[in-house]
């Protein structure tokens, strides 16, 4: 075969070999990034409607494992003060449902005309949605002082659904005491049991005690018999501070 023919073939083969690699490492590239999925949006949902769609992604996230989710607050121009309670809701949510917290972020983004929750899937590798601030729990006593008077802080109600409390003002309150050594508390429980009362309030002794050191002069602990669930409330429990004891 004629030389200058073989070298025309060698030339033209490699030219093949190169394209159909540059071919497939475009088409990788194109193809191989996955992108977020809008799992739900909402105009200033409400309680019931935001649960729902918590329980919705939670579902998702399940079946997606590897999968992270973001649940963005848009703040509303005349209704901000609605974002951090949507916040405080699928923080309760991600509480109460025993959800992953490392499988999830919170977070302010751009303000909207109206309060709206975005709730995103965002698969490995898959680039973040813009956010601008993450969205952080605050405690139920943070801006609280010793009253002169007593003063009730935060009522947690246990029903059937979630969002109303996150159910953690014990620890908050527990906190307090512990910061002010001269602040004393009150906590109301509204029950229909008197067993299931006494069995509460020893509960929440040892978790003021063990955990933050509290004696048990330093809170006062009431029931208020109610009637039976369904007729009356599963429970209320609502949290006082009291002024210092006198002396102190």
């Amino acid at each position: 075969m004629n030389p200058t023919i073989k070298v025309k073939r060698s030339i033209l083969t490699c030219l093949f070999v190169i394209a159909s690699i540059g071919g497939v490492v475009y088409g990788q590239d194109e193809t191989a990034k996955p992108i977020i999925r809008v799992l739900d949006e909402m105009d200033r949902p409400n309680c019931e409607r935001l649960q729902a769609a918590m329980d919705m992604a939670g579902i998702e996230m399940s079946n997606n494992p590897a999968d992270r989710l973001f649940a963005i607050v848009h703040p509303g121009k005349a209704d901000s003060r609605f974002a951090n309670s949507y916040g405080a809701q699928v923080g309760a949510w991600v509480r109460t449902r025993g959800f992953d917290p490392s499988r999830i972020t919170i977070a302010f983004g751009p303000e909207r005309e109206a309060a709206i929750v975005e709730l995103i899937a965002v698969p490995p590798g898959a680039d973040e949605p813009k956010t601008e601030r993450l969205w952080v729990r605050k405690s139920t006593f943070a801006d609280a002082e010793i009253p002169k008077k007593a003063k009730l802080i935060v009522t947690e109600t246990e029903d059937e659904n979630p969002c109303f409390s996150d159910n953690q003002a014990l620890e908050d309150l527990g906190e307090f005491l512990k910061e002010n050594p001269a602040a004393r508390g009150r906590i109301v429980i509204k029950i229909s049991s008197p067993a299931d009362f006494r069995e509460e309030a020893k509960a929440i002794r040892e978790t003021l005690s063990n955990g933050y050191g509290i004696a048990p002069r330093r809170v006062v602990i009431t029931h208020v018999r109610t009637r039976p669930w369904p007729k009356g409330p599963m429970k209320e429990t609502q949290y006082w501070l009291l002024p210092k004891a006198p002396g102190r």
